[in-house]
């Protein structure tokens, strides 16, 4: 498999710190991270926040990283894995995130019948007015015994 320094030689586009300390920031991460978080795990010098912006725009116009939206102002960016996504649940109380690992996620039946082209993903949200916080255990085991189910008042997304 090509690197994603390689990628971006092999398209004309210069290979800077920069760009590769976001790539290797973002697959080092099991979270989705806000460009904030990227800049914050920079090593000195950390570049501007709109370096960071554009780095980020032209890696996700060129599929290295994917931009993903859960429900916050900010967008989150993740690195891309060829065939593979992601499931995370997030509180919309407290606003934390967590990764959990679906039993069984074949949506391909239900995309099939809603869409004309291939679907590159998949939001799920589940709303429930509930006083306290998901237990994220008892979603990953829940999860474990289901098809990539998610818990009340959480977002899911993969």
């Amino acid at each position: 498999m090509e690197s994603r320094s390689g990628v971006l030689h092999r398209l004309g586009r210069p290979v800077t710190r920069g760009r590769e300390e976001i790539l290797r920031i973002l697959e080092e991460s099991p979270l989705p991270l806000s460009p904030r978080d990227i800049r914050d795990r920079f090593s000195d010098p950390k570049p501007d926040a709109a370096t960071v912006y554009r780095n980020l725009a032209m890696l996700s116009s060129l599929g290295l990283v994917r931009s993903v939206a859960l429900h916050e102002r900010s967008r989150r960016y993740e690195a891309t894995e060829a065939g593979t996504h992601r499931h995370r649940v997030v509180c919309r109380s407290c606003g934390r995130i967590e990764a959990f690992a679906a039993a069984k996620c074949d949506l391909s039946r239900i995309e099939d019948d809603i869409w004309l082209e291939k679907v590159h993903g998949h939001l799920v949200t589940i709303s429930k007015v509930k006083t306290e916080l998901v237990d994220v255990a008892k979603l990953r085991e829940a999860a474990a015994q289901t098809e990539g189910g998610a818990a009340p008042d959480a977002t899911a997304q993969g």
